[in-house]
């Protein structure tokens, strides 16, 4: 029995003696416009960051979770300073990132200095703040692209064949109604033809009718957002034969 009670001692003098502190985050500021994979900094060198963010202020007033937002859309756990990341900041990472918007946010900070101090006791969460995340453009992940020869009798008796189109489009967009148009254009010598439409999942799937007297072309393709970003892809070769 004396070990406990010599532990429980020794916390509650660490307790006494500690200096004040209250750890917090330092950046983004509030009201602040960020990206969607959005870095925070604090003023600790070392330890860890939870984020939660919401599109309510209202938090949890009683419970296990109290402090908690009653209606939360996202948390984030990051660690600061440690595995070769620089001291004092917590790098969203690789984590999906947040739909365009305005969010209410607060943190729970967690300093591996005074961690031991407070009895191992959890940092409550901050106050709340507001970020707006920007809408950025398309990210063009991929796409595919063959063509089918088909019965020519839809095209004008100046072609010489025809060729149903078909590929699919890999791509993401942070817009809360996320929807693309795509531009293919289809180059053979002085020749151009574009084939457009629109695509609201991905990967999304396109097929067009493209009538030729050409064996082969190069396809480029771009997608433009409802804000008018254009985001390019790779080129391809379309063989026509």
């Amino acid at each position: 029995m004396r070990l406990p009670a010599l532990a429980l001692a020794v916390v509650a003098w660490l307790l006494a003696t500690a200096p004040a502190y209250a750890a917090d985050v330092l950046s983004p500021a509030d009201g602040a416009t960020v990206p969607s994979r959005p870095d925070f900094l604090v003023d600790y060198t070392q330890g860890t960051l939870e984020v939660e963010l919401a599109h309510t202020p209202d938090v949890l007033t009683a419970g296990d979770q109290a402090g908690q937002f009653v209606e939360p859309v996202r948390m984030r756990f990051m660690l600061v300073g440690v595995g070769g990341q620089s001291p004092g900041v917590a790098l969203w990472g690789q984590s999906p990132g947040l739909t365009a918007g305005r969010y209410f946010w607060h943190a729970r900070p967690n300093d591996y200095a005074t961690e031991i101090a407070r009895g191992f006791v959890p940092y409550p969460w901050g106050s709340t703040r507001t970020l707006v995340v920007r809408d950025e453009p398309i990210v063009f992940e991929g796409w595919t692209l063959r063509a089918h020869r088909v019965a020519r009798s839809r095209c004008a008796k100046r072609f010489k064949a025809a060729f149903r189109v078909t590929g699919t489009i890999a791509w993401s967009d942070n817009a809360e109604h996320p929807k693309a148009g795509y531009a293919i254009t289809l180059r053979s010598g002085p020749t151009r033809a574009v084939l457009r439409g629109s695509l609201t999942t991905s990967p999304g799937g396109f097929s067009h009718l493209v009538c030729t007297n050409h064996t082969a072309a190069r396809a480029t393709v771009a997608l433009r957002d409802a804000a008018g970003q254009v985001t390019a892809g790779a080129a391809k070769q379309l063989r026509l034969t």
